[in-house]
């Protein structure tokens, strides 16, 4: 046999009887909230992508330059401190761009989808009708 209806549930099914545009308006809130979330979320990977991908663009820039100082001070009486000095610039712009991705701000949640949904929750519990 089943269990009759709470009076959350019937409370709930009248009002979506009489006024379904509420639930539509309410689904279309729920929507506009996640997708603002989510902008935020994506926005946020895609500048971390960018440090880190120009932390691995600038180690390998500096990287080639190390190696052609090598080569140079090998064969050239230059100044070693050019030539320590040029691939060491891009080295710390390498480490400032991973250290920027890694350490920057903390990746946005869901708080307000969350909230949102708890109160309606508590609203639709026996206990909040």
């Amino acid at each position: 046999m089943a269990a009759p209806p709470s009076r959350a549930a019937g409370a709930v099914w009248a009002l979506l009887h009489q006024r379904p545009d509420l639930l539509l308006e309410h689904a279309q809130a729920y929507a506009d909230l996640l997708r603002d979330e989510s902008t935020a979320w994506a926005a946020f990977w895609a500048v971390k992508l960018v440090w880190y991908t120009g932390a691995v663009l600038l180690a390998g820039v500096g990287l080639t330059l190390a190696g052609v100082a090598v080569m140079l001070a090998s064969v050239l009486p230059v100044n070693a401190v050019l030539l320590i000095a040029v691939p060491a610039v891009t080295l710390v712009a390498a480490c400032l761009c991973w250290w920027a991705g890694a350490y920057g701000p903390a990746a946005p949640g869901l708080e307000e989808s969350r909230a949102q949904w708890e109160a309606d929750r508590s609203m639709l519990s026996p206990e909040g009708l």
